[in-house]
């Protein structure tokens, strides 16, 4: 898409919409303007996302401001919230902007992400009172005539703005949808504290190839797995080194190559320190750092965000022992799941058959022009998974998570 216009001014005050029972209906508001509308709810957002279905670090309010901050500083934010008995129950942070989609101008509201933000999805409260908070968040959309395309990228299965779409479905809105992630997972329940977990894969190849790299590492000297839990600049360097070292540097992908990724992951891991879900693992070998994970603990789950590894050591796959190593430590201190986060990709299927499905998905509005816009981009024998295929043809490079090289 190519930048049209962008529509400026000072922030708007919260425009909410009511209902005749104020006490059963949430009251939905409409926040525009830059990061200062993240901050004036962020602490609320936060112990919205800690009650549970939304409990993940990329729904909450720290990682959209770290976003808009080093990828989207001048785009306009909205923020729509909605609030029962005062208290709040759903957030869906947006990004509203004039575009072309297929050539045609269009008022776009998307969801403010790129390859960097692994999934997206609204902050909701848990059961029905989740459910009657994101229902009326739609119902305040659907009346409001200043969007013509509504698109969400990488939303799991099942998730809030699944739910959503599905009630835009049924009132009658055009909409289109796009298998975007299959994102590997391994559940840790299952996995024994006194083996390491290479040896319960269920793949005789896998396990030998193991084997041989454990024993060619072994002859040069011992293996040690360092976790890191604050955001030390020391530490945080050594891994984008480390990354730029290999063939991500060589590519201009590895996040030291990119003044606006590296501030992304340098305000991350701030927050992730100051929040105390922050992990960063080194495996060392001959007093070398052999491979690295820049990855978060958070509600029981480790979330691998990046991996990098020095390609000096190939021959002793650095990449699956450094998983190995980072899974038995998962184990050991209890957690839950091992979440690969991004796509599906070869190695990552080595370590588990588990994956998590997401979506793209596009409502239209309920207008001629949002009916013709639906025509052209999804209804003309299905143009979306045209486009998909052919960015799959073309390829993609490893800046983006959904690109898959497999570790030596």
């Amino acid at each position: 898409m190519r930048l049209l216009s962008e529509e400026r001014g000072e922030p708007r005050a919260p425009r909410e919409a009511t209902a005749d029972d104020l006490g059963s209906v949430p009251m939905v508001a409409w926040d525009e303007g830059g990061v200062e509308v993240i901050d004036r709810v962020a602490e609320e957002w936060r112990r919205l996302c800690e009650e549970g279905p939304s409990d993940e670090p990329f729904y909450r309010p720290e990682w959209i401001r770290a976003y808009i901050r080093a990828f989207e500083p001048a785009k306009r934010l909205v923020l729509i919230t909605a609030r029962a008995g005062g208290r709040l129950r759903a957030v869906l942070p947006l990004i509203r902007e004039r575009t072309l989609l297929s050539g045609f101008p269009v008022t776009l509201l998307r969801s403010p992400v790129n390859a960097h933000s692994v999934r997206f999805d609204a902050a909701c409260g848990a059961g029905t009172e989740g459910d009657a908070a994101m229902s009326a968040i739609w119902n305040f959309l659907r009346g409001r005539s200043r969007w013509d395309v509504l698109q969400l990228s990488d939303v799991p299965q099942s998730g809030a703005l699944e739910r959503l779409c599905e009630v835009a479905r049924r009132d009658g809105f055009l909409t289109g949808r796009q298998a975007s992630l299959r994102s590997p997972y391994i559940p840790l329940a299952d996995l024994p504290r006194d083996r390491e977990p290479w040896r319960s894969n269920s793949s005789a190849n896998f396990r030998s190839a193991m084997g041989r790299g454990i024993r060619k590492a072994n002859a040069r000297g011992a293996l040690r797995l360092q976790r890191i839990e604050a955001a030390d600049p020391r530490f945080l360097q050594r891994f984008y080194d480390l990354e730029k070292a290999g063939w991500k540097g060589h590519m201009g992908s590895a996040i030291a190559c990119n003044r606006e990724t590296g501030q992304f992951y340098d305000e991350i891991a701030q927050n992730a320190d100051r929040l105390h879900y922050l992990s960063l693992y080194f495996l060392e070998l001959e007093g070398q750092t052999v491979a690295a994970h820049f990855g978060l603990t958070h509600r029981g789950r480790y979330f691998m965000l990046k991996l990098a590894m020095d390609e000096r050591y190939k021959d002793c796959a650095p990449g699956h022992l450094m998983i190995n190593a980072v899974v038995a430590d998962c184990v050991r201190r209890g957690l839950d799941e091992f979440d690969f986060t991004g796509p599906w990709a070869e190695y990552k299927a080595k370590w588990t058959a588990d994956v998590r499905p997401h979506s793209r998905v596009w409502v239209f509005h309920r207008s001629a022009y949002g009916r013709l816009l639906h025509a052209v981009n999804v209804g003309l024998r299905g143009r979306v998974r045209l486009r998909a295929r052919v960015r799959a043809l073309l390829g993609r490079t490893d800046h983006s998570p959904r690109s898959g090289g497999q570790p030596a």
